[in-house]
């Protein structure tokens, strides 16, 4: 074998290894954020009143009923890696305006969390 051929494949394997790493990292990342509860959610009903919404894991209205007398809530849609989609009354951030359809990254274990654009 002569020495380029060597060093060529010493720096593949190099290459190869780092790539390793750096994709490690990332899905820790991910992995980390699914495990706080961090999901990609949809806006199905902008506005979600008082009325009983059927079939939720979660109603974050309930939670902040007494704390918050003006908050918005909405119902958004999610799915868990894979399972049928799961539906979350969520308090909307007061400084958001949200519409149907829309595609954010949410909290579906946080009711105070932030909401950020997904799509």
């Amino acid at each position: 074998m002569h020495s380029g051929t060597r060093s060529r494949q010493s720096a593949f394997r190099i290459a190869s290894i780092t790539a390793l790493i750096l994709l490690q990292g990332c899905a820790s990342t991910a992995d980390k954020a699914y495990q706080e509860g961090w999901r990609n959610a949809t806006v199905v009903q902008p506005r979600v009143g008082s009325a009983v919404v059927d079939n939720v894991v979660k109603d974050c209205r309930a939670e902040r009923a007494a704390s918050d007398g003006t908050a918005r809530y909405a119902l958004l849609s999610y799915a868990d890696r894979g399972s049928a989609p799961k539906y979350y009354v969520a308090a909307v951030p007061s400084d958001l305006s949200v519409r149907a359809e829309q595609w954010y990254q949410v909290n579906v274990t946080d009711c105070a969390s932030r909401w950020h654009r997904s799509r």
